[in-house]
């Protein structure tokens, strides 16, 4: 929402508008929900999270208590212009009743003040606006006090009333199941046609819309909150101090059974515009807040996970929902174009490793206890102010459980919905971690720690076109990457055996063994899992390259290498041949990390403690490859490109000064279980060398 948005003081619609405007994108439904409830928009918090400076200083934040009155949340700001007063009350009654109360309350507050925008959700709602003066306080304070105190008017609930609440409601009149989980998850105000039909029973929908008024006019349901100076915000705590006393309603019935279990809902649907949407129902809105800015913080492993999958999914937003009781985390993804259906595997690995960092953020974002309730990257007073009402309003629940639902909505080119649904189901499914062989030695008292990762399959799976690319993408991305997090990675190529070699020191006393084990282990997963290699990477691989394999032309050694293995190259030179080389491009790379990720590998590390370290390293690892390791494979043998007869010469001129005068090569016997075949390349007069 803009700040002109909130600007004038003249009555101002309930912000229903902004609904019925989205209703008919239905991927704008979460960024629309934001909005419309309490808990402020993601592009608000990442501007947050990116702009660490603003020009608002913040100088404390407390909460007032009353015998008998509605608490009051204080920001106090020095800096803004202006300062804000926010109102919210949750309710138990349907979301048609809330936003037939918000149209009432609307009129209501506009006659005395005009300043207030409000902004219904399935929970309840919040309402907002801003203040230049402590006189403005004590009129918009006490105006939210007549607004709530005195019983509905039935004349209010006329027809103009009615047909303003089902066009906002009725572009929703046909959700399945998992949208209306979704939408009691995230408080999204989603109704069917049948909860609509209470319009049509003028008696009922006044029972109702009066029950809505009763709770959110109840001392345990209400929190007014204000973010400015001290000395309006005195006006405030004064004014409300002077409340006559407010009515304490019983807790709704449903709390009880509100709180999160772990439970899992996956839901498809057909619709115009493709989305996925993965919610998480947890018990506080601290930990939904937590772990949804580490995941939607820049370079996180869910953002950096979801680039490196290279599917057509992308993360739209992340957001931290303050329900009722507890909260909500939500994941909402998009494609970028519908003109192919949708790809079973990549929706499978895309949910499996989203609902996997997102659980496991969850997790380590339990238990700490509330700090703010305002984020002090809120600019605008009325974000923040709004915030902070909702935010203390919500209500936590001592619940382990975590309710989970997918919700998947499809194009029209899209196909049969049993399959995709499968899909969902699938990647909730237990896997066990993919194969990774593991040999280790503790040496006590090593200043280091080291780690081999590599794949034992070296360049078997490369041909005279694409010879080196598998060298060439390591090369890139240790000369890219290498110092991420403080750990040094090299590439290790051989031609049975072409990874990663890493090593790194503590980084202070403080650092733990484990601790140690646990930033390699993340380290090198990272890099591998994430590194990317651009054009200009590329090319100068491809230059490095050339110098590396010449720079003179070494005819009889690449006379040797075309008469061994033509087909072939990698197999005596990992990086590949002078034509190879020049040929490379980022689409064989990708190709070739694609092959050493879905392939065998193999993990050689020495322990500068003790074995427990070997757990701390391979966790990370773990969950850093699994997600892109789903059809791991063995290597394959090539044919190679020696022929049968048992003594072969070939002689040659014009050597070069790198050349050796005699290169003889021998053939060993093929290994029985791989069928590999190993040569002896004897360089006379030069270095020794097995290939």
């Amino acid at each position: 929402m803009s700040s002109a948005a909130f600007a004038g003081r003249s009555p101002v619609p309930v912000r229903l508008d902004v609904l019925r405007q989205l209703r008919s994108r239905r991927s704008a439904i979460l960024p629309l929900l934001v909005v419309t409830t309490a808990c402020g928009s993601l592009r608000q918090a990442q501007v947050a999270d990116s702009e660490s400076a603003n020009n608002v200083a913040s100088i404390g934040q407390s909460e007032r208590h009353w015998d008998k009155r509605p608490s009051l949340v204080v920001t106090e700001r020095i800096g803004d212009p202006v300062s804000a007063l926010a109102f919210a009350a949750k309710t138990n009654v349907s979301p048609v009743a809330i936003v037939t109360f918000a149209n009432i309350l609307n009129r209501r507050l506009a006659e005395p003040t005009g300043r207030f925008e409000i902004y219904p959700n399935s929970f309840g709602l919040t309402l907002v606006g801003q203040i230049t003066s402590p006189e403005e306080a004590v009129i918009a304070t006490q105006s939210v006090e007549n607004a709530l105190s005195s019983p509905v008017d039935a004349k209010l609930l006329d027809e103009n009333t009615i047909a303003q609440v089902r066009k906002t409601l009725s572009a929703s009149l046909s959700p399945n199941a998992g949208e209306l989980a979704l939408a009691r998850c995230s408080g999204e105000l989603l109704v069917d046609s049948k909860q609509l039909n209470i319009l049509n029973n003028k008696m009922e929908l006044y029972a109702n819309v009066e029950q809505a008024r009763i709770e959110m006019h109840s001392r345990n349901s209400a929190r007014f909150a204000f973010v400015g100076t001290r000395d309006t915000a005195l006006a405030v705590e004064h004014t409300l101090s002077k409340f006559r006393p407010w009515p304490f309603t019983p807790p709704a019935r449903q709390a009880a059974v509100d709180s999160p279990h772990n439970t899992e809902e996956i839901s498809v649907s057909r619709g115009n515009q493709r989305g996925l949407s993965i919610a998480w129902r947890v018990g506080s809105i601290d930990t939904a807040s937590r772990a949804a800015q580490a995941l939607r913080k820049r370079g996180s492993p869910l953002l950096a996970q979801v680039a490196a999958l290279d599917t057509e999914w992308k993360v739209d937003s992340v957001s931290a929902i303050a329900r009722n009781v507890g909260a909500c985390l939500r994941i909402d993804f998009s494609t970028g174009s519908d003109i192919t259906a949708i790809s079973l595997a990549n929706l499978e690995s895309t949910v499996r490793m989203a609902t996997s960092e997102s659980q496991g953020t969850l997790r380590s974002s339990t238990g700490a206890v509330r700090e703010v309730l305002v984020n002090p990257g809120d600019n605008d007073p009325r974000s923040a102010a709004r915030r902070a009402a909702w935010n203390s309003l919500s209500s936590s629940v001592r619940s382990i459980g975590q309710a989970l639902q997918i919700h998947l909505r499809t194009s029209p080119i899209d196909g049969p919905l049993g399959p995709l649904e499968s899909a969902l189901r699938d990647s909730l499914a237990a896997r066990p971690a993919s194969p990774l062989e593991a040999v280790h030695r503790v040496e006590r008292g090593q200043g280091e720690q080291w780690a081999l990762l590599a794949s034992p399959c070296g360049t078997l799976a490369e041909s005279a076109d694409d010879a080196g690319s598998t060298a060439a993408w390591v090369r890139a991305v240790t000369r890219r990457y290498s110092g991420h997090l403080g750990v040094q990675v090299e590439p290790w190529l051989t031609v049975d055996g072409i990874g990663f070699i890493a090593h790194c020191p503590t980084q202070s006393q403080a650092e733990s063994p484990s601790a140690l084990a646990t930033r390699l282990g993340n380290a090198l997963g990272s890099i591998i899992a994430t590194g990317s290699v651009n054009g200009a990477e590329l090319a100068a691989i491809r230059e490095d390259g050339l110098l590396r394999v010449g720079p003179a032309p070494r005819r009889a050694w690449w006379q040797l290498v075309d008469l061994l293995s033509p087909d072939h190259p990698s197999s005596i030179e990992p990086l590949g041949s002078f034509d190879s080389i020049r040929k490379l491009d980022l689409a064989n790379i990708r190709a070739s990390r694609l092959k050493w990720l879905h392939g065998p590998l193999r993990l050689s590390t020495l322990l500068n403690q003790s074995e427990i370290q070997l757990e701390k390293l391979t966790v990370p690892l773990h969950r850093w490859l699994d997600p892109h390791r789903t059809e791991a494979k063995q290597c394959v043998p090539r044919e190679q490109g020696v022929g049968q007869s048992s003594d072969i010469q070939y002689n040659t001129r014009s050597l070069d000064a790198r050349d050796s005068n005699v290169y003889v090569a021998i053939q060993l016997t093929p290994d029985r279980e791989s069928g590999l075949r190993a040569l002896v390349i004897v360089a006379v007069d030069s270095a020794f060398r097995v290939d």
